[in-house]
Protein backbone atom coordinates (compact mmCIF):
# COMPACT_ATOMS: atom_id res chain seq x y z
CA UNK A 1 0.00 0.00 0.00
CA UNK A 2 2.87 2.41 0.75
CA UNK A 3 4.25 2.14 -2.79
CA UNK A 4 0.87 2.93 -4.32
CA UNK A 5 0.48 6.00 -2.12
CA UNK A 6 4.04 7.15 -2.83
CA UNK A 7 3.33 6.98 -6.56
CA UNK A 8 0.47 9.44 -6.11
CA UNK A 9 2.58 12.11 -4.43
CA UNK A 10 3.93 15.01 -6.46
CA UNK A 11 6.79 15.51 -6.00
CA UNK A 12 7.56 11.90 -5.07
CA UNK A 13 8.98 11.14 -1.62
CA UNK A 14 12.70 11.60 -1.09
CA UNK A 15 14.86 8.66 -2.14
CA UNK A 16 17.05 8.20 0.92
CA UNK A 17 19.26 5.77 -0.96
CA UNK A 18 20.89 8.78 -2.61
CA UNK A 19 22.31 9.99 0.71
CA UNK A 20 21.05 13.54 0.13
CA UNK A 21 18.24 15.83 1.23
CA UNK A 22 16.46 18.64 -0.55
CA UNK A 23 17.81 21.50 1.61
CA UNK A 24 21.26 21.36 3.10
CA UNK A 25 23.80 23.85 4.39
CA UNK A 26 26.64 21.80 2.91
CA UNK A 27 27.99 22.18 -0.65
CA UNK A 28 26.51 19.95 -3.38
CA UNK A 29 27.90 16.42 -3.22
CA UNK A 30 28.57 16.59 0.52
CA UNK A 31 26.43 14.84 3.13
CA UNK A 32 23.91 16.98 4.99
CA UNK A 33 24.52 17.96 8.58
CA UNK A 34 22.36 16.45 11.28
CA UNK A 35 21.05 19.96 11.98
CA UNK A 36 19.86 20.16 8.34
CA UNK A 37 17.87 16.96 8.83
CA UNK A 38 16.49 18.19 12.17
CA UNK A 39 15.23 21.38 10.48
CA UNK A 40 13.50 19.36 7.74
CA UNK A 41 11.79 17.20 10.35
CA UNK A 42 10.68 20.32 12.24
CA UNK A 43 9.66 22.50 9.28
CA UNK A 44 8.86 20.00 6.53
CA UNK A 45 9.32 20.89 2.86
CA UNK A 46 7.02 23.62 1.49
CA UNK A 47 4.74 22.67 -1.42
CA UNK A 48 5.21 18.93 -0.85
CA UNK A 49 3.46 16.24 1.15
CA UNK A 50 6.33 16.42 3.69
CA UNK A 51 4.77 18.43 6.47
CA UNK A 52 6.67 19.60 9.52
CA UNK A 53 6.48 17.76 12.80
CA UNK A 54 6.47 20.73 15.13
CA UNK A 55 3.73 18.98 17.13
CA UNK A 56 6.09 16.18 18.13
CA UNK A 57 7.95 16.29 21.40
CA UNK A 58 11.56 17.47 21.06
CA UNK A 59 12.90 13.99 21.86
CA UNK A 60 10.72 12.46 19.14
CA UNK A 61 11.91 15.02 16.57
CA UNK A 62 15.50 14.13 17.46
CA UNK A 63 14.69 10.43 17.11
CA UNK A 64 13.07 11.03 13.70
CA UNK A 65 16.11 13.03 12.54
CA UNK A 66 18.45 10.27 13.76
CA UNK A 67 16.46 7.68 11.82
CA UNK A 68 16.56 9.77 8.65
CA UNK A 69 20.34 10.16 9.08
CA UNK A 70 20.60 6.39 9.40
CA UNK A 71 18.61 5.92 6.17
CA UNK A 72 20.77 8.48 4.35
CA UNK A 73 24.04 6.87 5.45
CA UNK A 74 22.76 3.36 4.71
CA UNK A 75 21.67 4.48 1.24
CA UNK A 76 25.02 6.13 0.53
CA UNK A 77 26.91 2.99 1.59
CA UNK A 78 24.68 0.66 -0.41
CA UNK A 79 24.82 2.73 -3.60
CA UNK A 80 28.57 3.24 -3.47
CA UNK A 81 29.24 -0.45 -2.76
CA UNK A 82 27.20 -1.37 -5.83
CA UNK A 83 29.49 0.76 -8.01
CA UNK A 84 32.51 -1.25 -6.83
CA UNK A 85 31.10 -4.72 -7.48
CA UNK A 86 32.50 -4.99 -10.98
CA UNK A 87 36.09 -4.95 -9.73
CA UNK A 88 35.71 -6.23 -6.17
CA UNK A 89 34.14 -9.11 -4.27
CA UNK A 90 30.92 -8.15 -2.48
CA UNK A 91 32.65 -8.24 0.92
CA UNK A 92 35.57 -6.16 -0.32
CA UNK A 93 33.23 -3.63 -1.97
CA UNK A 94 31.31 -3.31 1.27
CA UNK A 95 34.46 -2.97 3.42
CA UNK A 96 35.95 -0.30 1.14
CA UNK A 97 32.69 1.60 1.06
CA UNK A 98 32.16 1.52 4.82
CA UNK A 99 35.64 2.95 5.38
CA UNK A 100 35.13 5.69 2.77
CA UNK A 101 31.65 6.61 3.93
CA UNK A 102 32.67 6.65 7.61
CA UNK A 103 35.24 9.29 6.79
CA UNK A 104 32.91 11.18 4.46
CA UNK A 105 30.05 11.42 6.95
CA UNK A 106 32.16 12.02 10.05
CA UNK A 107 34.02 14.92 8.45
CA UNK A 108 30.73 16.49 7.30
CA UNK A 109 29.64 17.10 10.89
CA UNK A 110 27.19 14.22 11.13
CA UNK A 111 28.46 13.40 14.61
CA UNK A 112 27.31 16.69 16.13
Amino acid sequence: AETITANLLNPPPRDFSLGAIVRSSTPPGHPPLRDDVRMLVLEGVPNTSMKGFEGLAEADRHAAADYVMYLLIRGAVWNHALTLLEGETPQSAFDITVDEQKLRWSTSGVQQ
